[in-house]
């Protein structure tokens, strides 16, 4: 199951190279390894939560959980991404 729709797929794709074409399948493949990479995400933040489940005071996600989260992933994320431009430019 994916979590993001084909359009939106296809949105994000040519968001970062409107000019950059596709095979066929690659809009497919990208909704489902958004997905796998979303599940992830939820799974991380499971991991940093300090209080257990159903235990009171503290133990709902909230919303600085969720950015937390997101910060470092996005940080990892862009570390990658600047390795990788960084070999290019060699």
């Amino acid at each position: 199951m994916n979590s993001i729709s084909m359009r939106e797929s296809n949105r994000l794709l040519r968001e970062s190279n409107p000019r950059r074409s596709f095979g066929d399948g690659s809009q497919q493949k990208f909704a489902v390894c958004s997905s796998r990479i979303l599940e992830q995400f939820s799974r991380m933040i499971e991991a940093y939560m300090e209080t257990p489940p159903n235990t009171g005071e503290g133990c709902r996600v909230q919303p600085p959980h969720i950015e937390n989260c997101f910060t470092i992933l996005y940080q990892c994320i862009n570390q990658l991404i600047e390795m990788r431009e960084a070999l290019e430019d060699e």
